[in-house]
């Protein structure tokens, strides 16, 4: 989404529901460093926007949330506001820790088996824990209840050919 696409979205009562997890940092370069082995991050620190702001400038009702108790509410009022036929912008400002990177999960087929691993290259800069297993790969980014897709590739039945 580029901010022009509320413009848009306004001129034509599209119900489109806008959630920009917005930091100080561009985390997604920033976890892309994590992975080379270079001993810096470097250019993803920048200025705080204010994006209900700018969307609200556009025409847009938006909210900004910094809290997670405070999403129920922001996703309540989002639900009134397409229902009629309108767009609607969340700016979460909750944390600015790296999303899970699951483009680090890799996965292999041994004796037969699906197995699930970390890419080896995975915080390759050393500014992370690595973790041993999948299941610790998940806690540290806050997703204990998460399994990985092997348990579910069990669960049903799908096997490796």
């Amino acid at each position: 989404m580029v901010m022009q696409d509320i413009i848009t979205q306004k001129k034509y009562n599209l119900p489109v529901i806008n959630i920009i997890t917005s930091n100080v940092s561009l985390n997604f370069i920033k976890s892309e460093q994590d992975d080379l082995p270079i001993p810096e991050h470097s250019g993803i620190f920048i200025e705080d926007q204010d994006f209900a702001m700018i969307a609200r400038g556009m025409g847009v009702e938006a909210v900004t949330v910094t809290e997670s108790d405070d999403l129920p509410a922001a996703f309540d009022k989002t639900v009134e506001v397409t229902k009629a036929g309108r767009p609607f912008l969340i700016d979460a400002k909750i944390t600015d820790k790296r999303g899970l990177p699951v483009e680090e999960l890799e996965l292999h087929v041994e004796n037969g088996k699906f197995v699930e691993t970390i890419n080896p290259g995975y915080n390759a800069n050393g500014k992370l824990t690595h973790p041993d297993s999948v299941e610790e790969f998940f806690a540290s980014y806050d997703g204990e209840e998460l399994k990985p897709i092997t348990y579910y590739f069990d669960k049903e039945g799908v096997v490796a050919d």
